[in-house]
């Protein structure tokens, strides 16, 4: 038998043809509901729901499709159309609505490389940490508490009266799709005028230090190289680039004038006036809670943020931000960011505060810092 004949009888043999349907056993409605089926053709489409009925009556306009050429394809688009096409988008605006479904709060979201001397942590909740049920210190009474407006006040207040502070960063990018090695920086920063000062202590970039202080030798970055840093130049070379260079830029995801954690209370500060006038150009943004983290050995006051596709120009499809802030001082001490998959693009882990401490011009001065061979 052809298989356009084995089809036919397939669908369309008469149920006559075939032996009654023994009645289910155990029921005790006389076998009047569910039936055992016994053979290979399809239910009557009435004894359906109506999205089954609809979808079986669309099979059967295909198959009869087949038997019939000359109203194939007439039978086709019947036949989707009645099924409903449920598994494709109704429109471009769905296909959007459902990527924007795929970025948002899960459980747990995944670090890309490990904390030295500790496991990796996940990025909510961690696996090796718990969610500390107890709201975070602050000023008494204060009604702002544990919400994100409490989170930027006290990061934005205890930031107002720090001038100078010296602080640890641990930094992971993804640069240009490409994952960066893990660097361990020692991070110097002043007011007034605006100065930075890097000296890098991990085993990458290891000799490599940085001072950039705004309107001041020539408003440029002056870098003392490490081994492998420019070609042909060797270890403790110093050179000076515009922070606009697209050298400066190379190993960064961000600009030196966005260096520090003031930056960061700006970004967060900007995004709870914009949750609160539920503008959502910049993203979405929850409140956690206090979480303990493997980095840190007192637990956070944290926030998430759903970064929708468009929002950054380094994030274009879209993702989602981890913002973790210490619950001592209420400064910001993590920042994690991850793209539209789920891999890390930005990990900032701030520690060993230092502050207040007293940071003159010979701090930032290359001069003194790297006096130049006579």
């Amino acid at each position: 038998m052809t298989p356009l004949k084995l089809l036919s009888a397939r669908f369309f043999a008469p149920r006559e043809d075939f032996p009654p349907l023994a009645p289910l056993a155990g029921r005790g409605d006389g076998g009047e509901g569910l039936r055992q089926v016994t053979r290979l053709s399809p239910p009557h489409p009435h004894s359906l729901s109506p999205e089954a009925g609809a979808r079986e009556v669309a099979w059967l306009r295909l198959c009869r499709a087949a038997i019939h050429p000359a109203r194939s394809l007439s039978c086709l688009i019947v036949s989707i159309v009645c099924a409903g096409c449920v598994d494709m988008p109704d429109s471009v605006a769905d296909a959007r609505q459902r990527r924007a479904d795929t970025l948002q709060p899960s459980p747990v979201l995944q670090t890309r490389a490990t904390v030295p001397a500790q496991e990796g942590p996940d990025l909510l909740p961690p696996r090796q940490g718990t969610v500390v049920n107890q709201p975070p210190s602050g000023p008494a009474n204060d009604a702002t508490a544990g919400t994100l407006r409490g989170m930027y006040r006290r990061a934005a207040d205890r930031y107002a009266a720090i001038d100078f502070y010296i602080v640890r960063l641990r930094r992971r990018e993804q640069i240009n799709g490409k994952d960066k090695p893990e660097e361990l920086l020692l991070f110097k920063f002043r007011k007034q005028p605006w100065s930075v000062y890097f000296k890098w202590l991990g085993t990458e970039g290891k000799g490599r230090e940085v001072v950039y202080v705004r309107g001041q030798y020539e408003d440029k970055i002056q870098t003392l190289l490490a081994a492998g840093d420019m070609p042909l130049s060797p270890a403790g070379k110093r050179i000076a680039i515009s922070p606009d260079s697209i050298f400066a830029r190379a190993n960064s995801r961000h600009s030196i004038n966005e260096a520090g954690i003031g930056s960061l209370i700006d970004s967060f500060g900007n995004l709870v006036d914009a949750t609160e006038r539920g503008d959502n150009r910049l993203g979405t943004l929850r409140y956690l809670g206090t979480l303990q983290r493997a980095e840190f050995t007192t637990a956070c006051e944290a926030a998430e943020q759903i970064i929708p596709p468009g929002a950054e120009p380094q994030l274009p499809r879209g993702g989602r931000r981890l913002w973790a802030f210490e619950t001592t001082s209420g400064l910001p001490t993590l920042v994690i960011a991850q793209n539209e998959v789920g891999q890390e693009v930005e990990y900032y882990c701030y520690d060993r505060f230092e502050f207040p401490v007293r940071l003159d011009d010979d701090d930032f001065n290359p001069d003194k810092l790297w006096p130049r061979k006579k």
